[in-house]
């Protein structure tokens, strides 16, 4: 017999041949996984809870289905608008965290003075054409890293913390993650835009060139996305040279596989100049060295940018 344990409550279990009708071959265990909260600096208070469910029409198939859903609960009424900005500060993180779209399967609202029968409160449904779609990527990948990685529960209120500061930003870094027809030269032009406009907030500099932004980026990044650039240097005049041939149509026509390259290391960038400012321990960068995608850039562009002309 084997077991094979899901920490977060899913379990199977291979048992030995049976011999007998009715015996059991495979079990299948829904595990309770204990709620977790974290007061937010706001007053606010983030639940993460678990649900488990069945699917399957208990004749050719049944599997159980888990999924986690976050709760925020806030002391005063709040407008719709502020509220969907905080779920949409944990959607950002989960997506880089998954490196998948964390798509809303479902958003509900409730208010004080809606209650149903034994004074239970209900539900409000909101539906919306959301920009963030599921993605058909088949099985599911690794993860770039874990909230365990990140510190557990305390770490989310981290981030509440902090993507309030720079939502602007994220917001716009994220949407060239859920676009799926965006261009690769847009996809270039608004993750530097974001990271300028980062480095800008943060550092309270308001006049400064590109180029310093994006090697004081590089440098608070750590030495994990130096690894992955190799000469900060010209990496940032061949951004600044790109950013400028895209935003001012300078007909320089740089070709398709280098600006991608290049927008994937702006995307990296300022995912982690994010987890810096949220104080990431140095786990979580360990964790990005090793992902895949990760590493095939770490293995590609250091010599994409020692072969192209600023």
């Amino acid at each position: 017999m084997r077991l094979l344990n899901n920490p977060q409550g899913i379990k199977t279990e291979f048992l030995a041949k049976a011999t007998n009708a009715g015996e059991a071959v495979v079990t299948l265990m829904g595990c309770k996984v204990d709620d977790q909260d974290i007061a937010l600096e706001d007053g606010a208070t983030l639940y993460l809870k678990q649900r488990l469910g069945v699917s399957g029409d208990g004749v050719s198939s049944r599997a159980i289905v888990q999924d986690f859903a976050f709760e925020l609960e806030v002391a005063n009424l709040t407008p719709v608008e502020e509220l969907l900005e905080v779920a949409s500060d944990f959607q950002d993180l989960i997506s880089i965290a998954t490196s998948r779209n964390a798509a809303f399967s479902g958003v509900a609202f409730r208010h004080p003075e809606v209650k149903g029968r034994n004074d239970v409160y209900r539900d409000i449904d909101y539906s919306a054409e959301w920009v963030a779609q599921p993605d058909d990527l088949g099985a599911p990948r690794p993860l770039v890293f874990t909230l365990d990685a990140m510190g557990g529960v305390p770490a989310l209120a981290r981030w509440a913390a902090e993507s309030r500061k720079y939502r602007s930003e994220l917001g716009r870094v994220m949407s060239t993650r859920y676009v799926k027809s965006m261009y690769v030269s847009d996809k270039l032009l608004n993750r530097v835009a974001a990271l300028e406009s980062f480095d800008r907030a943060l550092t309270g500099r308001t006049n400064d060139t590109l180029r310093n932004r994006l090697k004081r980026s590089a440098e608070r990044a750590g030495a994990e996305f130096k690894a992955m650039i190799g000469d900060i240097d010209k990496w940032s005049m061949i951004v600044k040279s790109d950013r400028n041939d895209v935003a001012h149509h300078l007909g320089q026509g740089r070709e398709g596989a280098v600006q991608y390259f290049l927008a994937e290391s702006a995307y990296w960038l300022f995912v982690m100049n994010m987890l810096r400012v949220c104080d990431a321990p140095q786990t979580v960068f360990d964790s990005i060295a090793k992902y895949r995608e990760f590493s095939m850039l770490c293995d590609r562009v250091p010599a994409l940018v020692q072969a192209t002309m600023p």
